[in-house]
């Protein structure tokens, strides 16, 4: 009876302490954005940083990743714990994962802060067995690079030079463009309906279908940007 009693406690505190990690550890995960589509966390690992056990939905995913950052070690929980370390990472590179169960420590080995957007897919099926690859940017880069596409996703980087403007991308669907690096532009649906911002590393536009997407950079550097377009219907 003790011992059913203390595994019982065992078990609660576990799930107690696994929860959604915007609430329990805000210091290193932010909401950025949420609709029907996405959700948009902003993560932070300071250098040699623990995290505490902690939850993420089982959602197919793009990782964005916003600084070039060493390895990374993530401790996961469940029947058949595991560890694995994420290698080190350049700033503008994604991976996709087709979505998994993770509850998990995380600790930064490493002497660099990592900042990356974890684009969480709420209408893309799970498992899909085309969603998967590590995209890394060009030393020659295009203004306008397809990186993948497949029945539910189509992912573009964007570069647009000093004074350039962007090649005008129109969509049937709804799409997001996540800002790889801080820039000046002029954005908006067309020519004559801009309006100049500025963009940080990481920063979200939400795109409604049947609308375009007009850049022209006016900054002192290129402008660098991922667009993903959605094509999946909600999930079953």
């Amino acid at each position: 009876m003790r011992k059913t009693i203390a595994l019982t406690l065992l078990i609660g505190s576990r799930l107690a302490v696994a929860q959604d990690p915007t609430q329990i550890l805000k210091d290193n995960y932010t909401l950025d954005f949420d609709n029907d589509f996405v959700r948009v966390i902003r993560v932070r690992y300071r250098p040699h940083e623990k995290l505490p056990t902690h939850d993420h939905p089982k959602t197919p995913t793009v990782y964005v990743y916003l600084t070039d950052a060493g390895p990374v070690r993530f401790k996961h929980m469940g029947p058949k714990p595991f560890e694995l370390e994420r290698r080190a990472v350049r700033s503008g590179g994604i991976r996709l994962s087709p979505g998994f169960v993770e509850t998990h420590e995380v600790e930064n080995v490493s002497d660099t802060t990592s900042e990356f957007l974890r684009v969480e897919l709420k209408k893309v099926p799970l498992r899909q067995a085309s969603l998967k690859g590590r995209f890394q940017p060009s030393a020659a880069p295009q203004k306008a690079k397809v990186e993948f596409d497949d029945a539910n996703l189509r992912i573009i980087r964007i570069v647009c030079g000093v004074h350039e403007k962007c090649q005008s991308l129109a969509s049937l669907r709804p799409a997001m463009e996540i800002a790889l690096s801080p820039a000046t532009v002029r954005a908006g649906t067309s020519l004559k309906d801009t309006s100049e911002i500025s963009l940080k590393a990481g920063q979200v536009r939400w795109i409604e279908p049947h609308r375009a997407s007009v850049l022209e950079n006016i900054g002192a550097a290129p402008a660098s940007l991922l667009r993903i377009e959605f094509k999946a219907r909600p999930r079953t």
